[in-house]
């Protein structure tokens, strides 16, 4: 005959490891998936290896002064405006992508500048902008666009308004 369940009682002790060693258990593979969602940006973006080579902030851009906006103005170029720090995750993977859009033939007439930490306030504030990775688009002295595209399609759209 089959034995009926029993109801066994653990003394405290055994009772408090098995919750332990099940709460362990659950959160160590929640965390897992979230390193691993967090990965994702680094294994899809296979040009960012490359860019740690030399700093992206010495790449292929110029650091922003007023003359050099001015004049980009003045010429009605292209100009990218990009907020920049070595240590920020968005434009580690900004970085590469703003590089191989700029040897394309239709980006001849793009002019990148670059906002980093030595860049004064009042130049961020002028321009409306607050933290890292953001972008800021004009065509000659007009304003066509902002954002902070995080891959190549969106980079694309944001050159394209």
């Amino acid at each position: 005959m089959a034995k009926r369940d029993e109801i066994v009682e653990l003394d405290p002790h055994s009772a408090e490891k098995y919750i332990c060693d099940n709460l362990l258990a659950n959160w160590g593979r929640r965390l897992l998936s979230i390193a691993a969602i967090a990965l994702v940006p680094v294994i899809v973006t296979p040009d960012l290896a490359n860019a740690r080579g030399a700093p992206a902030s010495q790449q292929y851009s110029a650091n922003f002064t007023q003359a050099k906006f001015n004049r980009a103005q003045d010429e009605g170029r292209l100009i990218l405006v990009e907020t920049f720090a070595d240590w920020c995750a968005p434009c580690q993977i900004q970085a590469p992508i703003v590089q191989r859009l700029q040897k394309e033939k239709r980006y001849d007439n793009l002019v990148l500048l670059r906002i980093g930490e030595d860049t004064p306030r009042h130049v961020w504030k002028d321009l409306k902008l607050a933290g890292y990775g953001q972008f800021v688009v004009f065509q000659g002295s007009k304003e066509v666009g902002r954002g902070s595209p995080l891959n190549e399609a969106a980079m694309r759209a944001l050159l394209s308004r």
